[in-house]
């Protein structure tokens, strides 16, 4: 283990820190951690001098910062609770809390890997070619196409938006919606059989479903996915991927070496 003041390096086997296999590119950011590997850490290398410069400055000009905030008093149970599940408000609360934060460790990780691979392409070495498959089934968007990185740069800056919004304790959830829920500056919509949560650009209210409650492996990304809607609109019949909710969810999420099932545009923007 390699130490930078507040930046820390873990050289162990990936799997005995984690559920799922590592990324092929072999790095996954946790908070102040860098977890490698084994045989992917490189610091003598330009590409793995400029990763670790880039953690550490991160690390820097998060250290002083209060993040992963949900506001008890912008949860509406947070006094009554819920039913199905059964959960006091301060156990609803910390349930949002639990995803904000895995939210933000997601968002976080792909806002790493993709930087430090543009960072790469742009030095002059080929792109990782897994991690560049990502970027074009859900993104559309290509490493090596110098054409392409004012879009990935673009969608750099859009994934940092959305995280930093769940730092910063800006949203409100209403934790169960009904049928006709009206938002500022949307038509009245209802939870469905298939929907998670949904929000109206430029609205801070979160309207959580029955789907959030019964899947909490789904949590974390039904919010952060709901947060793009907020800041880009990205409206789920949008054709180009870069500006689709899902297709971003899909890539943030595989990029962290999860598996995403339908919360993917790898077979076309939906």
């Amino acid at each position: 283990m390699g130490s930078f003041w507040l930046l820390r390096v873990e050289r162990r086997s990936y799997d005995v820190l984690f559920d799922h296999k590592p990324p092929p590119w072999g790095f996954r950011v946790v908070g102040n951690d860098v977890f490698f590997n084994e045989g992917k850490f490189s610091p003598g290398t330009d590409s793995g001098k400029r990763l670790l410069a880039h953690e550490l400055t991160h690390t820097m000009q998060q250290s002083g910062n209060v993040r992963r905030l949900v506001n008890t008093r912008s949860v509406t149970c947070h006094e009554t609770g819920l039913i199905n599940p059964n959960l006091t408000g301060a156990e609803a609360v910390q349930a949002i809390a639990v995803a904000d934060a895995e939210a933000v460790r997601v968002l976080q990780n792909a806002e790493d890997i993709l930087q430090n691979a543009l960072n790469d392409v742009v030095a002059g070495n080929p792109a990782d070619p897994a991690l560049n498959l990502i970027l074009q089934e859900e993104l559309g968007l290509d490493l090596d196409n110098t054409g392409d990185r004012r879009q990935i740069r673009i969608a750099i800056s859009r994934i940092a938006r959305v995280r930093t919004t769940l730092e910063s304790g800006y949203l409100r959830y209403m934790c169960r919606g009904g049928n006709n829920v009206s938002l500022v500056g949307c038509s009245a919509t209802s939870c469905d059989n298939d929907t998670f949560a949904f929000t109206c650009p430029g609205n801070r209210l979160v309207v959580l479903c029955q789907h959030f409650w019964d899947s909490p492996g789904e949590r974390a990304g039904t919010i952060l996915h709901e947060v793009f809607h907020i800041w880009f609109d990205m409206d789920h019949g949008n054709q180009t991927k870069f500006a689709n909710a899902t297709c971003l969810e899909g890539f943030v999420r595989r990029a962290d070496g999860q598996a995403v099932g339908d919360f993917s545009c790898a077979a076309g923007a939906h």
